[in-house]
């Protein structure tokens, strides 16, 4: 064990992940049991690989056997959902932290919830972090204006982008995009409509501030999103029972639009 251990992070650092799951799977033959330095190996080569299962397992024998694993290694199982496209096992997993997370976590629990279409819990989402005095970075804002787009809230757009450019962040092209089509619709709009004065923030009000809602939403006060409250049944309960129901968890994946 200990010299897989150090073998197993040096692939991960190479993103060599087949081989240190490869190595993984040589310490069980041997009914040796992993470290916890060859778990977080694993779990970094189980997110980079895009193997959810894996690292749902993995997450699940690490607390079993009372090892802490670092906030990245939660990161890495949301990655492996994430890249698998399993939007709401990934959001859950983020619901389990939430008290942990950084910018990293909300950014792809962000992710999450503009896949599941799901724009008012990503928009909260945002606002939160900010009341937690976590300083948005550019995938956090990206998806907020795509949220703000898709909810055809184009001042909140151009405001989000407004902050990426304060802060030098480059919003990618589908930021530029959603927003670009925002702003056409409502263009369109206007000189579709009758004449009248044209005031852009009267009807695009700013959303509430995100901690309260986030917080009314989690204890059944308000639904944010339909979609994210059939999947409310924390994960860490799944996980700590010791019994993943792969097939149970895959269904919740985004579904066909």
């Amino acid at each position: 064990m200990s010299v897989l251990a150090p073998a197993a992070c040096a692939c991960a650092g190479q993103g060599q992940w087949e081989k240190v799951l490869q190595l993984l799977a040589e310490v069980r033959q041997k009914g040796m049991r992993p470290d916890v330095d060859l778990y977080k190996a694993s779990m970094r080569a189980a997110g980079a690989g895009g193997r959810w299962q894996s690292a749902l397992q993995l997450l699940q024998e690490s607390q079993q056997r009372g090892f802490q694993l670092p906030v990245t290694s939660h990161y890495d199982a949301m990655s492996a959902c994430l890249r698998s496209e399993q939007w709401g096992t990934a959001y859950s997993l983020f619901e389990d932290m939430v008290g942990d997370a950084d910018s990293e976590g909300y950014g792809m629990a962000m992710q999450a919830s503009n896949q599941l279409g799901c724009w008012g819990s990503s928009l909260a989402l945002l606002e939160e972090a900010q009341t937690r005095g976590i300083q948005p970075n550019a995938a956090m804002h990206n998806c907020a204006v795509q949220a703000s787009a898709a909810k055809q809230e184009w001042a909140s757009a151009l405001r989000l982008l407004g902050e990426m450019r304060a802060l030098r962040q480059r919003p990618d092209n589908d930021t530029i995009s959603r927003t670009m089509d925002v702003l056409s619709n409502r263009i369109r709009e206007n000189l579709d409509g009758p004449p009248h004065h044209f005031d852009p923030m009267a009807s695009h009000g700013m959303p509430p501030p995100g901690q309260a809602l986030v917080k009314r939403a989690r204890t059944g006060q308000i639904h944010i999103c339909p979609k994210l409250d059939e999947r409310r049944q924390n994960l860490g309960d799944t996980l700590k029972s010791g019994c993943c129901d792969f097939a149970a968890i895959s269904s919740k994946r985004c579904p066909s639009k």
